[in-house]
């Protein structure tokens, strides 16, 4: 369990993590209106030449890009917890601020711990950046004809669904630091 003072100095990293996730989380919504906007005026001058089986690499792609980047891939490129498992360098938040003296009064644990807020991060960030663009290919196989509405909201719902199962958890996380 990490302590009070802890959770006060990670008080910051939570509220801007938070507002960066609300970020991604807006952008397929706002994805699946450009989506409805253009499906409603397109014309036929906009219809595909490329073959439907390009919706099938789209499909892949979001697959790869979505769950199998998020959950497998990015964790092994941007985990702070193997980055301290391997003594890898990373850069460590080092300097708080006002609140140096609650930093100062951490134990030597959390005083790691703290030191990875910006790395958990940015680990989430890299993740929800996999998870955002499945909608973005759910987008661009409707731009290319490939897709219909319904098959770019279906990418849209699937990337807000990612994206509400990699929510930040910074409590989970910091425990999970292998100090």
């Amino acid at each position: 369990m990490i302590s009070q003072d802890l959770k006060a100095l990670a008080a910051r990293f939570v509220r801007i993590t938070n507002i960066i996730w609300f970020a991604f989380l807006g952008a397929p919504v706002l994805y699946a209106v450009i989506a409805w906007f253009v499906s409603d005026s397109r014309s036929d001058a906009f219809e595909s030449t490329l073959p439907p089986e390009a919706l099938y690499v789209l499909v892949a792609i979001a697959v790869f890009s979505g769950p199998v980047f998020s959950w497998v891939i990015a964790p092994m490129i941007a985990s702070p917890g193997k980055l301290i498992a391997q003594g890898g360098d990373t850069q460590r938040v080092t300097d708080f601020g006002e609140d140096q003296p609650r930093y100062e009064r951490l134990s030597e644990t959390d005083k790691k711990r703290a030191q990875m807020l910006g790395a958990i991060q940015t680990a989430h960030i890299v993740r929800w950046a996999g998870a955002e663009s499945v909608a973005i290919y759910g987008l661009l196989g409707l731009f290319t004809g490939v897709g219909s509405l319904y098959g770019a909201w279906g990418f849209i719902v699937a990337s807000i669904i990612l994206l509400l199962l990699l929510r930040p958890d910074y409590e989970t996380e910091l425990e999970k630091l292998p100090v």
